[in-house]
């Protein structure tokens, strides 16, 4: 079945979208740097002594953090909570980029084509309970190949 031309092909973006002037979602450094920046997460995690340094470990102590949280500021930070998994994906996964649906919603694409919703996967898992950022990260690490599927957990001081 044909999709009708007014409909997007992936129908309305959910939680984030990305929006440029024209072959803006076809330059994938350029794309990266506007979803890179989740500012209210990386504010937050200050105040909760995390620090954010896009590196697969910092996930782990992100998790911890957000499982506790459970107000209304939530929704905005597992938004950016799923910008900053696709972040470190994008950075310590060999060839993981940013790729943009038609509809402007981002997702992060392996090199093996597989698609990653960041934003869609961290909003189901908050919805239904913890966040699990690290697991999601070593999911990614290994249906792209890598060796570094194993996310260490270390214990918070």
């Amino acid at each position: 079945m044909a999709v009708p031309a007014s409909r997007p092909k992936h129908g309305i973006a959910r939680g984030t979208a990305v929006y440029g002037s024209r072959g803006f979602e076809h330059d994938p450094d350029h794309v990266a740097a506007a979803l890179s920046s989740c500012q209210r997460l990386h504010d937050w995690a200050r105040d909760q002594q995390i620090n954010l340094d896009d590196h697969p470990v910092s996930l782990a102590a992100l998790d911890r953090a957000l499982d506790q949280r459970r107000d209304e500021a939530m929704s905005v930070l597992k938004n950016e909570a799923g910008l900053y998994l696709g972040a470190v994906m994008v950075r310590n996964l060999r060839h993981a980029q940013w790729h943009v649906w038609p509809n402007g919603h981002p997702v992060v694409q392996l090199s093996s084509g597989r698609t990653f919703d960041v934003v869609a996967l961290v909003n189901g898992q908050a919805s239904t309970g913890a966040v699990q950022l690290a697991e999601l990260y070593a999911d990614a690490a290994r249906a792209d190949g890598n060796d570094d599927g194993n996310v260490d957990h270390p214990e918070l001081p």
